[in-house]
């Protein structure tokens, strides 16, 4: 029997004309380079797209680390931290050992430097397509929470693929996130000022997940709000025997942004590959997902140049749909993680003012009974 908490055959729903109208009037916009962005191209042409695979493998293990430790060096890094009044967090780097697999799972625990005691907790998954990417990924997103918003924050080295299955980090993910619930008070946490959980990218999608099953296992207490940035939501999966497509043409960014860079349609397939990825999977995509209703606030950030961002946008409009609350920032002309790559564009700037602002956001936030669906 079919499990009835996913739906692998999802349809158009009732009431969802306007918001296809919206994608319509702006996809467009949203999927043209910026005039800086198409500058940076000019002179120095476009990325060329990564294609993982295992042979090479280590050399993208590589590059992701390199490309993370490059990024705190940018002047925009260093001046966005520098200018946050107060003392530095400081970090801790142990492991967490959760039951359900029985293993030391590594983090790194970001502090606040004055009054450590009784702050809100956020738990944070990183980038890196489920193959690449380690606690220093999102270094910069942790120092900043920790240190503008006063937030405890927990980042999680979850197991990659293909040396462990895409179950056992999700696994991980949510153990976290478990464990947190029980002994946060320990790190000197105050979960009832707020226990968020959040992620980036492929991060994104297991904390997306671990939303889910911490609402249908009745975690307690329950995660007070999400915080995503730039994690596409797929509506378009493909494995050895089969194919899926939801609404591509009411949804058009998988064609439109087929060729962004950093989140090209072949780069997916190939992380896809590596982590043995099937279509029947209830968990590859949160559309699948059949109820969305009884979820915390969340504020969710979204590439416009991105893969998958449609997929993204339409399941945030199911989500407001299904009476939760949802705050959406789209940044039109720039490609998945532009960040990282092209930290000099001013839009950099506003993303990470937003990413404070918004998680303040969440954090501020209580459940609402009837939130009108819009974006």
């Amino acid at each position: 029997m079919a499990d009835a908490k996913y739906n692998l055959h999802p349809v158009e729903g009732e009431g969802d004309a306007g918001f296809f109208d919206y994608v319509a009037a702006h996809n467009k916009k949203w999927s043209t380079p910026t005039p800086e962005l198409e500058a940076i191209f000019e002179k120095y042409g476009r990325p060329k797209p990564w294609l993982p695979s295992r042979k090479r493998l280590d050399l993208g293990r590589k590059g992701t680390a390199a490309n993370a430790k490059r990024f705190m060096q940018t002047p925009f890094v260093k001046q966005t931290l520098s200018s946050i009044p107060g003392p530095d967090c400081s970090t801790q780097e142990r492991t967490i050992r959760t039951g359900s697999s029985g293993i030391d799972i590594p983090v790194r625990i970001y502090t606040p430097g004055s009054r450590p005691m009784g702050r809100p907790v956020i738990i944070m998954a990183h980038q890196g397509g489920f193959c690449t990417g380690d606690l220093n990924s999102e270094e910069f997103i942790c120092r900043l929470l920790c240190r503008s918003v006063g937030m405890i924050v927990i980042d999680v080295a979850y197991r990659l693929v293909p040396e462990h299955s895409l179950h056992d980090s999700r696994d991980d993910v949510y153990d976290v996130i478990e464990w947190t619930s029980k002994n946060g008070a320990s790190l000197g946490g105050d979960l009832g000022k707020g226990f968020l959980i959040g992620g980036v990218s492929a991060g994104g999608i297991h904390t997306l997940n671990a939303l889910y099953r911490a609402r249908d296992n009745k975690l307690h207490p329950a995660i007070t709000g999400v915080f995503i940035a730039c994690t596409g939501v797929p509506t378009e999966l493909q494995d050895a025997t089969q194919s899926w497509s939801f609404l591509p043409e009411k949804l058009p960014s998988a064609k439109q942004n087929e060729f962004a860079p950093f989140s090209e349609k072949a780069t997916n397939l190939c992380y896809g590959e590596l982590a043995d990825a099937r279509v029947d999977d209830p968990e590859m995509t949160v559309l699948y997902r059949a109820d969305h209703s009884k979820l915390p606030p969340l504020y969710y950030q979204t590439a416009g140049m991105d893969l998958f961002r449609d997929g993204a946008l339409y399941w945030q409009h199911l989500y407001r749909k299904s009476g939760n609350l949802c705050r959406t920032e789209i940044y039109p002309g720039v490609p998945h993680l532009w960040w990282l790559f092209y930290s000099q564009l001013s839009v950099t700037k506003k993303w990470a003012n937003d990413v404070v602002l918004g998680v303040r956001w969440v954090l501020q936030q209580g459940q609402n009974d009837t939130v009108k669906s819009q974006l």
